[in-house]
């Protein structure tokens, strides 16, 4: 059996390119995962209805993709082939989700924000960053990037036009994987982030959703 390639930090570096291209630029890539709306009919929404879930469509999108590229930063600079096997799985998972939301903003005849080049490429850096955090804190970061996520979508649900069941389906399923995806870290050893850091991740988050809701 060939011994498994070490990956140089060049590599590592073209490796993230790709993903950056496949992420951001209209593409015809298929999520591993088929979304949970296949199969799900709308009872038929109005042009309100549908500005409505769009706006929200448009926030989940971004929270998905700033998972990916935190998760995709700390495979960048990961100490460990282990944790950097993990961070990537990690990221391939918030993939599919970002690709269902993608597909769903097009069939409600909206775009994703503006803003998601700047929020790739910032979440990005800030997962390289924190990747000399070690693994404990590093999965902790992931189990408040999960929680965060999974509460808003929470909140969604709650807001979106009861019509629009494939929106539905979806943000059931990205609410059912953050939540398991936030326990599985703890479980794994992450140490929870203290108060005051999750609190200014949230004001952070809150901030950017307004501006992406719009725009």
């Amino acid at each position: 059996m060939p011994p498994s390639r070490q990956y140089s930090f060049t590599d590592r570096l073209i490796e993230q390119f790709d993903a950056a291209l496949r992420t951001l630029a209209p593409s015809t890539v298929v999520p591993a995962q088929a979304s949970p709306a296949v199969g799900v009919n709308d009872a038929g929404l109005t042009e309100e209805e549908r500005h409505a879930a769009a706006q929200l469509l448009r926030i989940d999108h971004i929270d998905q993709l700033a998972s990916v590229a935190l998760y995709r930063g700390r495979a960048l600079g990961a100490p460990s082939e282990e944790g950097r096997r993990r961070m990537l799985r990690y990221a391939e998972e918030g993939f599919d989700r970002l690709l269902w939301c993608r597909a769903r903003l097009r069939e409600l005849e909206a775009k994703p924000s503006l803003l998601a080049p700047l929020i790739y490429f910032a979440s990005l850096g800030g997962g390289a960053i924190s990747a000399r955090l070690d693994d404990r804190w590093g999965l902790g970061l992931v189990n408040a990037q999960a929680e965060r996520i999974g509460d808003r979508t929470d909140r969604h649900l709650s807001a979106l036009p009861a019509a629009d069941q494939r929106s539905r389906a979806i943000l059931e399923r990205i609410a059912e994987r953050e939540a398991q995806q936030a326990h599985i870290a703890l479980e794994a050893g992450g140490k929870r982030a203290a108060a005051p850091l999750r609190l200014g991740f949230a004001a952070l988050s809150k901030a950017v959703a307004s501006v992406a809701r719009r725009i």
